[in-house]
């Protein structure tokens, strides 16, 4: 048994206060009164910091530090580190040595394999044992109760708040210019799954300085997407679009810029409205539409503001008939769908808003991005449907984006002790 146990769930007893409490003696038969657990440590040095513990008739300030094995003390060479020296209590599963400080002072042990529940034991072999997609998968088998509660909003902000470090990053790269970063974040998510990371390379030849400075021509926009995309250097070019490409090559010249290779943008196993050219011509438009796009959407007062703001169409021109420089087709208007708004809403707008709002004021308004996010429908995903299989179906895009947080930063890292589903299953199942 000992072989399964690790030390986070000593850590999610102690600071749960999920075992026996009563009559607790150190190896030496001494009485153990705990005052109070102390702060979990998550950096360097014991486990939980500034705990209170009475220990025989001496009340005792200091550190707690935890093994599975008492012998581990020296196996991870405590002995020599003077963060330990201030532990006055170590907490183990097994007690297999007597533990002394430098100083020769024997540190007094407390062995809880025995105060802890069998029926939290179980259900913690259960989870990190587990084979299932998730390691709770079988336990929440067994639930009929509504647990999404557990889940939002607690993760969608957790979520967010990963993403405002890697945004704040991404600002002290660029001298804090939001507009790149917005525009970064934009063209990513257009590019969809397959070209994503393509979208975001364009983004670096071609800034958002550029972009901005030919707002108000539209056939140099194109040119400069297309061009740098790498779509004019293609062999075959359509005569209407010959002057696209002149265009281009006079940019390219005046601001050295280059093109990436056609083959670098994928067609394959996608709609045609997917379609890189499509995008690209999009979010050409997107930009000639509104002066200020970034300033509008973190000024915006609703979902169907922000909606509007993001609507655009392809309704004439080369684009109309074409998806693609190769074939013709029928006459279609495309468009910047709900779907795909959508995405950028949930992926892109909403999470900037978040950031920029928190950064630019003090109240907790930055908090409303939450609200809107629970006003647009779930993402609709083999991960949705996986956890709508296990009665955590997900309401609203805000919940879809909690059950993706908790997936990948949770789940897949066995971080069980440390989720509230993990937590309440512990302790409710039997």
């Amino acid at each position: 048994m000992t072989t399964s146990i690790r030390e986070a769930l000593l850590h999610y007893v102690w600071k749960c206060k999920q075992f026996d409490f009563r009559q607790l003696k150190t190896e030496s038969g001494l009485p153990i009164q705990i005052k109070s657990l102390g702060q979990h440590n998550h950096n360097a040095g014991p486990d939980f910091l500034n705990a209170s513990i009475q220990i025989g008739k001496h009340l005792w300030h200091g550190s707690v530090e935890m093994h599975i094995k008492a012998s581990d003390w020296y196996k991870h060479k405590h002995q020599w580190d003077p963060f330990y020296e201030s532990v006055i209590l170590h907490v183990v599963w097994e007690n297999d040595a007597s533990i002394h400080h430098p100083n020769g002072e024997q540190i007094p042990c407390l062995e809880i394999k025995e105060q802890v529940p069998k029926s939290i034991l179980e259900n913690y072999i259960d989870l990190i044992e587990s084979k299932g997609t998730i390691p709770c998968q079988g336990l929440l088998s067994k639930q009929d109760h509504d647990l999404r509660y557990l889940v939002h909003p607690h993760l969608i902000i957790e979520k967010w708040q990963s993403k405002s470090q890697q945004y704040e990053q991404r600002l002290y790269e660029n001298k804090r210019d939001w507009e790149q970063l917005f525009y970064e974040q934009l063209m990513y998510y257009l590019g969809g799954t397959v070209n994503k990371a393509t979208f975001l390379e364009i983004t670096q030849i071609l800034p958002f300085t550029l972009i901005k400075r030919y707002r108000h021509e539209i056939i140099n926009l194109e040119a400069l997407l297309l061009g740098v995309a790498g779509i004019l250097r293609e062999s075959h070019i359509d005569t209407d679009l010959k002057g696209l490409k002149k265009h281009f090559m006079f940019l390219q010249k005046k601001h050295g810029l280059h093109s990436l290779p056609p083959t670098f943008l994928k067609y394959s196993r996608m709609r045609p409205n997917a379609f890189p050219t499509i995008r690209l011509v999009l979010a050409s438009k997107l930009f000639q539409k509104q002066e200020g796009l970034f300033s509008s959407l973190m000024k915006a007062k609703s979902v169907k503001h922000i909606r509007e703001l993001l609507s655009v169409k392809i309704e004439s021109g080369f684009w109309y008939s074409h998806y693609s420089l190769k074939s013709k087709s029928n006459p279609r208007m495309k468009s910047m769908g709900n779907d795909l708004i959508d995405i950028l809403l949930i992926n892109v707008v909403l999470p900037i808003r978040f950031l920029y709002v928190k950064t630019h004021f003090a109240d907790n308004r930055h908090l409303q991005t939450i609200e809107w996010c629970s006003q647009l429908s779930p993402e609709k995903n083999q991960l949705t449907r996986y956890f709508s299989s296990l009665s955590l179906s997900p309401e609203n895009a805000a919940e879809s984006q909690s059950l993706i947080h908790l997936k990948k930063e949770y789940c897949e890292q066995y971080r069980c002790l440390e989720c509230r589903i993990g937590h309440y299953l512990l302790k409710t199942v039997n």
